[in-house]
């Protein structure tokens, strides 16, 4: 990113810059583009764990309490 885009960004009002001069916020963005790209290998573990079946078995499990609190809140004994 070019300090010029920054001033175009801030003179359409998209982006406020309260960190310093325009070309101290594109060094950080420029940064940043190279630092948080992730490494494939450190998410390899999860994504060979099968989470997909657990959310689901969850998800369903939360829908039946839902119903059965829903239930005896209408149907209270009394």
């Amino acid at each position: 990113m070019e300090p010029k885009m920054l001033r175009e960004l801030s003179d359409a009002g998209i982006q406020h810059n309260g960190l310093g001069t325009d070309g101290e916020v594109a060094k950080l963005f420029n940064k940043m583009n190279t630092i948080l790209v992730p490494s494939l290998m450190t998410y390899s573990e999860v994504k060979r764990i099968r989470w997909t079946f657990l959310a689901f078995v969850g998800a369903i499990a939360a829908l039946l309490l839902s119903a059965l609190q829903t239930y005896y809140t209408i149907h209270q004994p009394k």
